[in-house]
């Protein structure tokens, strides 16, 4: 008897190869799922970059001071003592800090204007940007005055 029951183990081999195939499944799916997630993050990369660009610094950026509010347009003026009209219509954002602001601007303010210039030379904007009176750097330092 006890010779019957070793080959009957040696037949079976009482489950190993059942794990060794589990095993090689296991590894399959992580390296599937590894390659997955890979292929997401540089699909959102891809699609984080084209946005940036797209969105939020499509079109020409203006810095000035406000020196005028009218209605629905205001004059800003450059280090160059340059002036430029800038346009306000429903579309345009206007941020103040990481907030989204309605009717913050007010003469003296720094502001830089993302938008395209139309047929008369002023400002269509998208976004405007106030800068905080009470921060010590110069926003002019950082941005280009009326360039393209």
């Amino acid at each position: 008897m006890p010779q019957d029951k070793k080959n009957i183990g040696a037949n079976y081999n009482f489950g190993e190869t059942n794990a060794k195939n589990r095993c090689s499944i296991f590894r399959k799916a992580v390296v599937i799922f590894a390659g997955l997630f890979i292929l997401a993050l540089i699909f959102n990369a891809v699609v984080f970059i084209v946005n940036v660009k797209r969105d939020r610094w499509a079109g020409d950026q203006y810095f000035g001071k406000i020196i005028e509010i009218n209605s629905d347009i205001f004059t800003i003026q450059g280090r160059s003592n340059e002036k430029k009209e800038v346009l306000i219509d429903g579309n345009t954002v206007v941020k103040k800090g990481a907030g989204t602001v309605k009717d913050a601007l007010k003469v003296g303010d720094e502001v830089i204007v993302f938008g395209r210039l139309n047929e008369k030379g002023q400002i269509e904007s998208r976004l405007i940007r106030v800068f905080d009176q009470n921060d010590r750097r110069n926003p002019g330092d950082f941005w280009p005055h009326f360039s393209r």
